[in-house]
């Protein structure tokens, strides 16, 4: 069984060096998932944020390179 890393807000505040409303804006444009809800936390798979990281810095390189 693999493991699953979760991460809170804090989490992604700290890795991505954005503040919380950056990050909810971005949950809003779609650019980042919703987080999921565990007990009264709101959680983020790390694969998860890993995909829409890859996605946005994707996306970046491709309207760079125009």
């Amino acid at each position: 069984m693999s493991e699953i890393n979760l991460l809170r807000v804090s989490d992604l505040r700290a890795k991505l060096k954005i503040c919380n409303s950056t990050i909810y804006q971005f949950i809003r444009e779609g650019r980042l998932p919703a987080p999921k809800k565990l007990g009264r936390s709101s959680v983020w798979r790390e694969s998860e944020i890993a995909a829409a990281l890859n996605k946005l810095l994707g996306e970046e390189v491709a309207d760079d390179q125009r």
